[in-house]
């Protein structure tokens, strides 16, 4: 499913994507599933797993992971426990939260360190501080949290992470 429509809301929108990328991915087990019938390792299985599986779950999650419920992150656990629990996918794969988590701060780190990034123009001025302040993962003034709406927004949220 594209994102060209969006939400800018919490919504069942988001809800309707996750359940297209569960059902995708229940789609995609099943064809893992034949592969290793047919005689293929466990080594490639887990590549195949975390090539199509992985992929379609993490796949912009930065942009939309903000908005989406608990709930929605269960169904993807799920997803992630019947891999396991069928060994499609290694056991040390981590929870979705924590997908999102590295993702996250992978694509935040590449904002911050190279200017030319296209979103490092959201970012905010730095902050000129004379104080002598623990260190934070950036220097970056942070914005007002206006509303629940922009507490989901990607840039606040990273800018917020781990600073208090």
């Amino acid at each position: 499913r594209d994102l060209h429509s969006f939400p800018t809301r919490r919504s069942s929108d988001l809800s309707d994507h996750v359940s297209s990328v569960t059902t995708a991915c229940s789609k995609s087990l099943h064809a893992i599933r034949i592969l290793r019938n047919h005689g293929l390792t466990d080594r490639l299985i887990h590549m195949v797993f975390e090539s199509i599986v992985l992929s379609k779950i993490t796949y912009s999650s930065p942009a939309w992971r903000g908005f989406i419920y608990q709930s929605d992150y269960d169904r993807l656990n799920a997803i992630l426990r019947r891999a396991k629990k069928q060994n499609l996918c290694p056991q040390n794969v981590l929870n979705v939260e924590q997908l999102f988590d590295k993702m996250d701060t992978r694509l935040f780190q590449n904002i911050l360190s190279d200017n030319e990034h296209v979103l490092h123009q959201l970012l905010p001025p730095k902050n000129q501080s004379t104080y002598n302040l623990r260190t934070r993962i950036h220097q970056l003034r942070l914005p007002h949290k206006s509303s629940s709406l922009s507490n989901c927004n990607f840039i606040t949220r990273m800018l917020y992470k781990d600073c208090y």
